[in-house]
């Protein structure tokens, strides 16, 4: 198995914030990935979730998602169907990154 390394990058744009998923691979390889977000605020909660297909080769943001509310989102990537790597990612309103 090769390294690979997913990051959520969350970039402060009060009163959103966009969040953005990269996968980086050691060398290219055939992975899939899963972006789950859920955001919540009075009493509501919103999910959101994107999956694709990617090489590994970090080229740019594989999905971005722009949100309202304070939240969580956690990223997946999968190579042959089973999980090789993931993170988490908290994040505030606007934005503002939270431990």
């Amino acid at each position: 198995m090769l390294p690979v390394t997913p990051t959520i990058e969350v970039i402060a744009a009060p009163p959103q914030a966009v969040l953005e998923a990269h996968v980086k691979a050691a060398a290219p390889t055939r992975l899939t990935w899963r972006l789950m977000v859920v955001t919540g605020a009075r009493g509501g909660r919103s999910q959101i979730t994107q999956r694709g297909e990617t090489d590994g080769a970090d080229r740019g943001p594989l999905a971005t998602v722009g949100v309202n509310n304070p939240g969580e989102a956690a990223l997946e990537v999968y190579q042959d169907g089973r999980l090789v790597a993931q993170t988490h990612r908290r994040f505030g309103a606007g934005g503002s990154p939270q431990p």
